[in-house]
């Protein structure tokens, strides 16, 4: 059985608001040796969390990715506590690594507000851009990539590389694909041909996923970790996906800054949620794209938007 990834995204204190992760950051989704964005940011959040009363629940999150983190150094997180109060607490948290030459590089730095549960004057949920299937008439991700194997629309060693990429994904989570799911059906890019969304926009493109984790213990701390390790995932290559292209077509593709916002004060991601994903805005070399995710009863759980860096492959000049 794998390690359980709220351990992963665990961190100890070593100083004053000062921690340090207790694993190696996770590598997923890129083509680079570096840590996916969602690892760092889980053990930030981790961090943040230590200082903070269990009254206070975490309502949204603020960050930006200054630079790739490597996956052969732990991760140093200094705590600022800018607000607290009885009912809120505002947290900055500055994510640093150390560098060959022994210096500190900052890669990532968030802003984290937390308030504690109160009573609701309204209540409403939006409901899903598209119609997907339940996680009962949902595929496991393993079988779609085998179905597109046998239907001759990837070859072995495309299935072998979707699944290499995001092992981590698969590791930590259970997940089911709809078939109305774009990303599902060009399985992340890289099986091509024809679409049931070819005739819409980009705009009105979506991807939908049914996931819960694989941890069997997770405490409240463990379940924000988790759920911020998430969200995070496949919003800078979504564009990618939804044109049919895998990583490997596009030069540097990565998350800029990020908004994750949680409507839920308690959470079991252990449980089955579905997450809807699109793409609004791209240009200037920049994409934006949300992901949504919401429990069996139709509660919106949280959601995040993040601005991502995506820049044309570079042709090689001939001669």
């Amino acid at each position: 059985m794998a390690e359980p990834l709220a351990t992963k995204l665990a961190v100890e204190r070593i100083g004053d608001d000062e921690f340090l992760s207790k694993a190696l950051p996770v590598r997923m989704g890129n083509v680079a040796p570096i840590a996916y964005g969602g690892s760092t940011l889980g053990i930030a959040v981790n961090a943040a969390l230590a200082t903070v009363p269990s009254t206070h629940r975490l309502y949204s999150l603020l960050g930006h990715y200054l630079g790739p983190a490597s996956i052969e150094q732990h991760l140093q997180c200094k705590v600022i506590r800018t607000r607290s109060t009885a009912t809120f607490a505002t947290r900055r948290v500055e994510v640093r690594q150390a560098q060959k030459d022994g210096s500190l590089r900052l890669v990532l730095e968030i802003i984290a507000d937390f308030q504690v549960i109160e009573e609701a004057k309204f209540t409403y949920n939006a409901k899903p851009l598209r119609t997907f299937a339940s996680v009962a008439d949902s595929k496991p991700d393993d079988e779609v990539g085998e179905a597109l194997l046998a239907a001759g629309k990837i070859t072995q060693k495309q299935l072998d590389i979707v699944r290499t990429s995001f092992a981590a994904n698969r590791r930590h989570f259970e997940t089911r694909i709809p078939p109305e799911s774009l990303s599902g059906q060009t399985y992340n890019g890289i099986a091509k041909g024809s679409t049931t969304q070819d005739h819409l926009d980009m705009t009105e493109r979506a991807s939908g996923d049914w996931v819960r984790s694989r941890d069997e213990q997770l405490s409240d701390n463990d379940q924000v970790t988790v759920l911020s390790f998430f969200m995070d995932g496949g919003l800078a290559f979504l564009p990618l996906a939804h044109s049919g292209m895998f990583l490997n077509e596009a030069g540097a593709c990565s998350s800029l800054d990020i908004a994750l916002r949680l409507y839920q004060p308690k959470l079991d991601m252990r449980e089955w949620h579905f997450r809807e994903r699109n793409s609004t805005v791209a240009g200037h070399g920049r994409t934006y794209t949300e992901a949504r995710l919401w429990d069996e009863k139709g509660n919106v759980v949280a959601s995040m938007t993040q601005q991502g860096i995506l820049r044309p492959k570079k042709v090689k000049a001939s001669i």
